[in-house]
């Protein structure tokens, strides 16, 4: 079918697919243009009208124009009803429309000839021009019988019915709803400008909150979640974990060596053990954060206090002194008691202690072994000894639940689980001494220390990505320790009025508590 004739049709096409009945239009459409299995096809194949008059028109689209589908289809129209003969009254206006520019471009061309209307034969005019001087036309085309113009005038009124009302009423509905307006187009545009601006305004408050929170952290550093702390010779240093940080000076004692540090992640403190040369006798100290408020709180004669580890809950410290013996020591009265006595496995061997707070277990070092005991000293079980040589550091990751260490002689930084399963190795190329200190910050990197150098040695908690850290050019490292190591949110049973107990107060293994008589009522231990 021509363009033109398409197109006149299809600017009606929501009246057509809403009002056309096709199968009474089907009736007057000659076999030669539809064929039977067309008719069938669109009757059967679709349920409703509108993929029905969909179908019809689309078929009636690709038929050659030599048949004249669209004159034939207009006269279908014109022959079923009198609004089906105003559809069809509409479609040839507009057709009439677009075809109007053709016409006048070609006559002003001079070029070609204009081209004829459509022109439907009848058996008065079969062999007559419309002039009487043309030509008889030999070509066969089917024969629309002559009617009287009276007839013709009943059949296509002049004015249009009712019925013509609606389908007008109609094609103005789907004009309607194809029309973008002016004043529809300026509410899209101002909508998107309103969501724009809000959009702006929160991404510039997003960015106000984090700036400020920035600001927040850098004015009050947290030193709890975010320092080590670090032991060489008579000093403790502070270094905040973030490379490019410098290292403060926040302890120096004038006679005394540091060896072990921890922290005190109820009150915020430092707590270390030192050895005062000048006096012959053995100190554990406390300070804040900065090194002020320093207190003396436990004297020991013997040899120098090895390592320490502080339950916090409990108000208690667990030390190992050179010896061997390992005992525990009360932070609010002052009461001490000899958990473990010196024997041939732990004597002047550098034992190393770390705490399971949630098991109540202490865990110690010694050569080719590391033990487990409960907090109250009872029950001792050899934890680890397969590929154990020289223990000398140990540390507790609390969420991962593993005990990790270092080996002097096998120079590995190991952990297994605290079920003693799933042993791995995390370094390989640990240098050789036999005093070390190791912590694990946040349980994502290891720190260690040796005493025969002066760096401080990291490494992931998976074994990547090891460096190295200087404290100081002058003196050897023996302590390292993490503000957060030991603050595993656990309260023990002593945590409340001392477990009831009138001395000492040990969690026992399971629950409960161990009401213990101290070895002598002061704060020195013989």
């Amino acid at each position: 079918m021509d363009k033109h004739k398409q197109k006149a049709i299809e600017k009606h096409n929501a009246a057509l697919m809403d009002s056309m009945d096709p199968v009474a239009v089907m009736d007057y459409l000659s076999t030669d243009l539809l064929s039977l299995a067309d008719k069938e096809f669109i009757k059967e194949s679709h349920s409703t009208r509108r993929y029905r008059n969909r179908e019809l028109i689309s078929i009636l689209f690709k038929k050659r124009e030599e048949l004249e589908p669209f004159e034939r289809f207009v006269k279908a129209l014109n022959e079923t009803d009198k609004s089906h003969a105003a559809m069809a009254e509409a479609i040839l206006k507009i057709y009439d429309q677009t075809k109007m520019p053709t016409n006048s471009a070609s006559a002003n061309n001079g070029k070609c000839a204009t081209p004829e209307a459509p022109r439907v034969r009848t058996a008065d005019n079969d062999n007559i021009s419309s002039n009487g001087n043309d030509p008889v036309l030999t070509e066969e085309s089917p024969l629309i019988p002559s009617m009287p113009t009276s007839q013709i005038n009943d059949q296509v009124p002049s004015q249009p019915p009712t019925s013509h009302g609606d389908t007008q009423a109609l094609l103005e509905e789907e004009e309607h709803r194809n029309c973008i307006t002016e004043q529809c187009q300026r509410n899209k545009a101002l909508m998107c400008y309103v969501v724009f601006i809000f959009l702006l305004t929160a991404i510039f408050i997003v960015i106000l909150a984090v700036f400020f929170l920035l600001e927040k952290d850098r004015a009050a550093p947290d030193y709890h979640s975010t320092s080590l702390l670090i032991a060489q010779d008579n000093k403790i240093f502070k270094k905040s974990i973030s490379s490019t940080s410098s290292i403060e000076e926040i302890v120096a004692m004038n006679y005394s060596q540091i060896y072990d540090i921890t922290f005190d992640c109820k009150q915020e403190r430092i707590v270390w053990s030192a050895s005062n040369g000048i006096e012959k006798r053995n100190e554990i100290w406390t300070a804040l954060l900065d090194g002020t408020d320093r207190k003396l709180i436990c004297t020991m004669k013997g040899n120098f206090i090895q390592s320490i580890a502080l339950d916090w809950s409990s108000r208690n410290i667990y030390y190992n002194i050179y010896s061997g013996k390992i005992g525990v020591f009360n932070l609010i009265g002052n009461f001490t008691k000899t958990l473990i006595e010196t024997d041939k496995l732990t004597y002047e061997y550098n034992s190393h202690l770390a705490l399971d707070l949630k098991n109540r277990y202490l865990f110690y070092s010694s050569p080719s072994r590391i033990w487990r005991v409960g907090l109250d000293g009872l029950n001792r079980t050899e934890f680890a000894s397969s590929f154990v040589e020289y223990p000398t550091a140990l540390v507790i990751l609390n969420k991962r639940r593993e005990l990790c260490w270092l080996d002097a002689m096998r120079k590995e930084l190991s952990c297994i689980g605290l079920d003693q399963r799933n042993r791995r190795v995390v370094y390989d190329n640990i240098p050789m001494s036999p005093l070390s200190s190791l912590t694990a910050h946040n349980e994502e990197r290891f720190y260690w220390t040796t005493s025969n150098e002066k760096i401080v040695h990291t490494v992931s908690i998976f074994g990547e990505y090891f460096t190295t850290f200087e404290v100081q050019k002058e003196g050897l490292l023996y302590a390292v320790s993490d503000t957060i190591e030991s603050g595993l949110q656990v309260e023990t049973e002593c945590a409340v009025n001392n477990g009831g107990c009138p001395y000492l107060c040990l969690p026992k293994t399971g629950g409960g508590v161990s009401c213990v008589t101290p070895d002598i009522i002061d704060n020195l231990i013989p």
